[in-house]
């Protein structure tokens, strides 16, 4: 699939969904009536991988909120950049662009556009300057074109992880970063001290630490991204901590908005709020926090609290779905938790009030919280899935004749019969969405014939029918692999890398795949299968 630009392939998908919509509910699948409103939010979805700047093909289905809103028209550019550019150029016109997004954010100014070509920009850049609350500073890739910020020239620190670098850093007040890919920073994705800073439509992966982490700051927002592959392995004494694919952090701040994400493979949590109080967490799916390490939520709503958390979807997270984590005030309604490894839902000792949440297939532990109209108060122990499968359209919705539909209370939400569902997704009589891509090409990695490199690392010859990477093309390879079904990375890691930290992480390099087990086990005698998948 060609890729497009972020704005006109929101505004392309939105469309269509509306004329599906249209053509289903006339006719009239169903008795329940849909307000207008309600429509709008109930089967748009988050731009996935291929869509959303190369993302991994992980699949999940979102259910947006009534706030987002395609963008009319995109703005004019006032400065460029390019990697065919100079930083000697001033970068006001397409025929003088700037080298480096570095050199954009030392000279971006309040109202400046700031677009930026398709192509690897191997940096680490600092957005320093400051818009206003009427002018902002927009950085953006170009329409319809890829941008890749790579921190893969940086090798992390792993003694002191939390002093690596982020790949983009923003000190700025009023900043927007949307379209972009991030890949592979020796520290945090995205790293924000600036107020009122907006992330919007990025693919953040392969960070060391944080995918994205607003530190001691107020009135962001991460909307309509994904964020993917987030590990942290250098710290023997908390292994996989502080690696969350979205962490408010520092000892003040909040009112963050996080909104229509799809979080995953981070090696702590999915979405810690931490000490930041008063976040609006709404539309987001998480799931493998967690990997083998790390505390495993999917939601850590604490111990700053005053969250609202609403619409939102957890699975098979190795710890717990949502977890209050001590802080008090929550208001967790319509949220969906599915087969995570501790509890899907769990309170222990403040006051935090939940209603309208859907638990299937794992517990709840409620101490002192105020809970009604959850599937457990109910005695729902079988809400009746469309499907149980994350590859389908239909994973997680409620299927005709479920005891969810209809089950809850009002909560100010939009929702179609004589009340409201349990869980993140309000059942109505709309054409189901096509399912994701499959992988083009799958098999098993013959793992029977690999050879000890040394450390934790590992190499079999293999053809698997890509082009592998190369010292011309460090990222070329599509190749993604998986232990018994869960899939492995950091890709196209170091050899160094691999030997001395192994966790999963693997290069296919030619012919030949260089990878480690997740737990740094021997993959010939460890009894697990291996598998490759590769997509378009």
């Amino acid at each position: 699939m060609r890729e497009s630009g972020y704005f006109s392939k929101l505004r392309e998908l939105l469309t269509s969904q509306r004329t599906r919509r249209k053509e289903a509910l006339s006719k009239r699948q169903r008795t329940k009536r849909v307000s207008p409103f309600r429509m709008e939010q109930l089967e748009a979805r988050v731009l996935l991988a291929g869509d959303l700047a190369g993302a991994s093909l992980q699949s999940a289905v979102v259910q947006t909120q009534p706030q987002l809103v395609a963008a009319s028209v995109t703005p004019t550019p006032t400065l460029f950049v390019s990697t065919l550019g100079s930083d000697r150029n001033d970068g006001r016109s397409a025929l003088t662009p700037l080298r480096t997004i570095s050199q954009a954010g030392l000279i971006a100014r309040a109202g400046d556009v700031v677009s930026i070509k398709g192509g690897t920009y191997s940096e680490y850049a600092t957005l320093q300057n400051s818009g206003t609350s009427t002018s902002r500073i927009t950085f953006m890739a170009a329409p319809g074109e890829r941008v890749i910020v790579d921190g893969a020239n940086k090798a992390p620190n792993t003694n002191d992880p939390w002093n690596n670098p982020p790949v983009i850093r923003v000190r700025g007040n009023y900043v927007t970063v949307q379209g972009i890919e991030v890949a592979n920073s020796a520290g945090d994705g995205v790293w924000i001290s600036g107020q009122n800073v907006t992330l919007d439509g990025l693919n953040v992966h392969n960070a060391y630490m944080s995918g994205v982490l607003f530190f001691n700051t107020w009135d962001g927002v991460v909307q309509n991204s994904i964020i993917h592959d987030v590990y942290n392995w250098g710290d023997p004494s908390q292994p996989g901590g502080d690696s969350d694919g979205i962490g408010l952090k520092g000892t003040t701040g909040g009112r963050h908005t996080l909104r229509n994400n799809v979080i995953y493979n981070s090696s702590d949590d999915g979405i810690d709020t931490w000490q930041n109080v008063g976040n609006l967490i709404e539309g987001n799916v998480v799931h493998h926090s967690g990997i083998n390490v790390g505390d495993g939520d999917g939601f850590k709503l604490g111990p700053g609290g005053n969250n609202t958390v609403r619409g939102n979807v957890a699975y098979d997270n190795r710890k717990n779905g949502f977890d209050s984590n001590s802080g008090t005030g929550n208001q967790i309604y319509n949220n969906t938790a599915y087969r995570n490894g501790g509890y899907n839902f769990v309170n222990y000792t403040v006051p935090n009030t939940l209603t309208n949440n859907l638990s299937a297939s794992g517990t709840v532990a409620m101490n002192v919280a105020v809970h009604s109209y959850n599937s457990w108060n109910l005695g729902i122990t079988n809400p009746v899935f469309s499907s149980t499968d994350p590859a389908s359209s239909s994973f997680l919705r409620l299927g005709s004749g479920s005891p969810a539909i209809d089950a809850g209370t009002n909560k100010g939400l939009p929702y179609s019969g004589s009340a409201p569902d349990l869980g993140a997704y309000e059942a109505v009589g709309v054409a189901p969405a096509p399912p994701p891509p499959q992988p083009v090409i799958a098999g098993t990695i013959n793992v029977a014939k690999a050879i000890r490199d040394s450390g934790n690392a590992y190499w079999v010859a293999q053809n698997f029918g890509v082009t592998g990477d190369s010292s011309q093309a460090l990222t070329a390879s599509t190749l993604r692999i998986f232990e018994n079904g869960m899939e492995l990375g950091p890709a196209h890691t170091l050899h160094a890398t691999i030997r001395q930290l192994g966790g999963g992480r693997f290069s296919h390099w030619g012919n030949e795949l260089y990878f480690s087990a997740s737990d740094n086990t021997n993959p010939l005698t460890n009894g697990r299968t291996y598998t490759y998948r590769i997509y378009t």
